[in-house]
């Protein structure tokens, strides 16, 4: 039977800088066109705090429909990607950055997804979520030189970094913000009619050594990819799949 899943996602307030920086390895670029998905999906985040405070936010509407939320054609990996423009209205995805990340990235951040993969551009992207049970840790990353970005929990988005006001990728800039050691499962509950994933990425008291270290990395420089330094960002989710 195929299943609708509704996803929860929920930033904490708060972030400091955790430690020093590292060289990525490669990751996906924004992708021009929605994968085909296995299941139906939607997606909620909270709604912009005031006063701001760091973390990922949706735009005010609401939760995001199938084809801003959906699943990877695997069925295992969940994507988050408002799209600029759609048939149910365009959405937004408001990154707040930690304010100790100043001089590490400049710029009007996308806050949609575009047709193209090099102008507006910004997803979330959690991996084999669905595919977990109670005690797993999803996506870590790992550290240099074995870090893995496409296999972990990341957020991908391009940057109006010259100041044009638009975003065209090169001479703009892109990132990636990867959770070092991926989110914690804490509980995976069944119901007749439903599966329920509860993930974060704090500390408990029996869980794994989960972290809320996110790595900033530059990407698509001269140089390759380059680490802008890590980022204590909280991060808690809730997903709630109908069978």
């Amino acid at each position: 039977m195929r299943r609708r899943l509704l996803i929860t996602v929920v930033a904490l307030a708060g972030a400091t800088r955790c430690g020093g920086g590292s060289t990525s390895p490669s990751a996906p670029g924004g992708s021009t066109t929605t994968p085909a998905a296995q299941h139906m999906v939607s997606a909620d985040l909270p709604a912009m705090p005031i006063p701001q405070t760091a973390g990922l936010f949706q735009d005010g509407v609401g939760a995001y429909p199938p084809g801003d939320a959906y699943t990877s054609p695997s069925g295992s990996d969940v994507f988050v990607q408002a799209h600029c423009t759609s048939p149910t209205g365009a959405r937004e995805l408001n990154l707040v950055l930690p304010q100790n990340t100043r001089g590490a990235i400049s710029g009007r951040l996308s806050k949609c997804a575009s047709a193209s993969a090099v102008q507006e551009q910004i997803y979330l992207h959690l991996s084999t979520m669905l595919n977990k049970a109670t005690g797993d840790v999803i996506g870590p990353a790992g550290a240099p030189p074995n870090a893995d970005t496409s296999s972990s929990i990341f957020l991908y988005l391009n940057v109006d970094s010259n100041g044009d006001g638009t975003i065209q990728v090169p001479p703009d800039d892109s990132y990636n913000i990867r959770w070092q050691k991926g989110i914690y499962l804490k509980q995976r509950s069944e119901t007749p009619t439903t599966t329920v994933y509860e993930l974060t990425t704090l500390a408990t008291q029996f869980g794994p050594d989960v972290s809320c270290s996110a790595e900033l990395i530059l990407r698509n420089t001269p140089l390759g990819e380059i680490s802008k330094g890590f980022y204590c960002i909280p991060l808690v989710l809730t997903v709630t799949a109908q069978k």
